[in-house]
């Protein structure tokens, strides 16, 4: 029974994924015949034709229609008073909030359109961009180099940045990374079967043959085209466009932003660690193996004398007239068994039916693997579960380089039971340090560019 509750287990989260991958390419053809929206306005202090500075707000995930973007929130009350000798046009970029990779690439492709429109129609004005959570990571992948003239600052609060650094895999990973697909498929595939009622090992050789050949092909086509769709992602292109100079993190310290970048941390630790560590163990085994074939070669005569021994060891309890062996006899008779069999692996080359025995084992010890992938999938999207075949995935606090990154330790009020609350991820729009921090920081920058 535990084992169909691990077939049925893995076949979910393969019916997930596949579901994921199907929403999103409907959701794309939608989007082709979709009309695009402008930027709507929050706030204006000024004739909508003639801004000095605009300044453009992105919210996070799950976070639509977030009060923060608004003109009545703490943080615009702020910017509003702060740059008062300012003629300020405030706009919202909305989004569809989910914690989607391609949700995000999208949001970003859509962005990059309104600021080229916004730099034509205004030619004059500076922009700041503000980001919260992954509407952090949407400014960075937005902002392009024909951007950067009117770009005075991008400020990201509480961002957690994905960082994906390919994977060298030699070549006994690379192929068994294919298997890996082909394995969960089997056990899936069984664990239906099971609830139906179906019993494998009734089917003929014949019917059980064709099963397991067909499950297998199929789960290395779409090993094959997970991998290929994953490439194609091409997450190994972390640069960001907008100078360092420009860009300020804002975050907290334990928020969820944190603690999202902490647990991308241990999953990609632990994926590296379950698909190397059975790679390395079976690389030492081949090293061994290769090392004891040369020793045997150089020494045949004590290679014969000990494989004659064993053959002796083995042999010796059938010859005696006992009915029934020791269990001493039973535990040498086995130990010489074995031997034997490590001694005949050892001396015969591998041919292609140990390549696959070795192809097949490294599948099996892989699987758990994707266990984790599907846990990152959980915190930084669907697609990323899948990119983690080719990439190493983790959730830092800035892009690759050096950042400015300010670390605000704060309290708010908490308005049920009025007592301190610590500074958290969807309140780091809310603190006084972290406003004043920001309106500051904008301040200095938009000087900064005017001089």
């Amino acid at each position: 029974m535990s084992l169909y509750i691990i077939y049925a287990v893995y076949g979910l989260y393969g019916l997930i994924i596949t579901a994921n991958i199907i929403t999103d390419l409907f959701r794309a053809i939608a989007s082709l015949f979709r009309r695009k929206h402008t930027l709507p306005v929050v706030f204006s202090n000024c004739e909508l034709t003639d801004p000095d500075l605009i300044i453009t707000l992105v919210h996070g995930t799950w976070a639509n229609g977030a009060p923060w973007t608004t003109a009545s929130s703490a943080l615009c009350q702020k910017l509003i008073a702060t740059l008062e000798t300012q003629k300020i046009l405030i706009l919202r970029h909305t989004w569809s909030g989910k914690n989607s990779f391609g949700a995000r690439r999208k949001a970003a492709r859509h962005l990059s359109l309104k600021l080229t429109a916004a730099q034509d129609q205004y030619t004059t004005a500076k922009h700041i961009l503000i980001g919260h959570s992954h509407g952090g990571s949407i400014i960075l992948n937005a902002v392009q180099q024909q951007h950067l003239p009117v770009i005075a600052g991008v400020a990201c609060l509480a961002t957690p940045v994905l960082n994906a650094r390919s994977v060298q895999l030699d070549p006994v990973s690379k192929f068994a990374s294919y298997g890996v697909p082909a394995v969960l498929l089997t056990w899936a595939s069984l664990g239906i079967l099971a609830v139906f009622g179906i019993d494998v090992d009734k089917l003929s050789e014949n019917a059980s043959t064709a099963l397991f050949l067909t499950l297998f092909i199929c789960g290395l086509g779409i090993g094959w085209i997970a991998r290929l769709w994953a490439i194609s992602l091409d997450l190994s292109n972390n640069d960001v466009a907008i100078p360092s100079d420009r860009v300020i993190f804002v975050r907290a310290p334990g928020d969820e932003a944190s603690g999202l970048i902490s647990a991308t941390h241990l999953i990609a630790f632990l994926i590296d660690r379950v698909t190397t560590t059975p790679m390395r163990a079976i690389h030492r085994a081949q090293t061994q193996i290769q090392r004891a074939r040369e020793l045997a070669a150089r020494r045949p005569i004590i290679s014969t004398i000990i494989i004659l021994a064993l053959i002796a060891a083995f042999v010796a309890p059938f010859l005696q007239n006992s009915a029934k062996p020791s269990d001493i006899q039973v535990v040498v008779q086995m130990s010489a068994l074995l031997l034997l069999a490590i001694s005949f692996a050892i001396l015969i080359e591998i041919g292609w039916q140990a390549k696959l025995a070795t192809f097949t084992l490294s599948a099996v010890l892989m699987a758990p693997t994707f266990i984790l992938l599907a846990a990152l999938g959980l915190v930084a999207g669907p697609e990323m579960a899948i990119a983690s075949l080719v990439y190493r995935i983790s959730s830092e606090p800035t892009p690759p380089g050096r950042w400015t990154l300010l670390d605000v330790s704060d309290t708010l009020d908490n308005p049920i039971n009025n007592t301190q609350t610590v500074l958290q991820h969807s309140s780091v729009y809310q603190a006084p340090a972290a406003i004043k921090a920001i309106c500051d920081w904008t301040s200095d920058r938009i000087s900064h560019s005017s001089s």
